[in-house]
């Protein structure tokens, strides 16, 4: 599990900020996949926080005098 979870975070670092990583995996019932669940909802939530969404932006442009 610890491989699949430093290779996610690999990723989204490399992605992070422009582009939306969708993970796609399939593991068998005996791995914890809710185990491998709560520990990359971590990494997504790290990665959601540093997301340049564009919508912040637009909203604090419109909200200008």
């Amino acid at each position: 599990m610890e491989v699949l979870v430093n290779t996610f975070r690999e990723i989204m670092d490399l992605m992070v900020h422009d582009v939306v990583v969708v993970p796609a995996l399939s593991v068998v019932p005996d791995s914890d996949p809710s185990g491998l669940y709560r520990r990359m909802r971590i990494v997504t939530n790290e990665y959601a926080r540093q997301m340049n969404w564009g919508w912040r932006n637009r909203r604090q442009e419109v909200s200008k005098p």
